[in-house]
């Protein structure tokens, strides 16, 4: 069976989790790059109920500071 590779894109730096409910365990957990996107995330084969947490920080505060 083929698996699925997706790449997610959100704001730079945002921290992205990858959570199959189905086995109970975090598949990806990494930061986007400077452009906003993951390195190609691949699922396994045989499915699952896969949720996608992308948190983002808001860096205009930070740097005001």
């Amino acid at each position: 069976m083929e698996s699925t590779t997706v790449t997610v894109r959100t704001q730079p730096d945002a921290l992205v989790k990858i959570y199959d409910e189905t086995r109970d365990e975090i598949l990806y957990i990494d930061n986007t790059d400077t452009d906003g996107t993951t390195a190609p995330i691949n699922l396994p084969s045989d499915g699952g109920h896969y949720f996608v947490d992308v948190t983002t920080f808001d860096t205009a505060l930070s740097q005001s500071k």
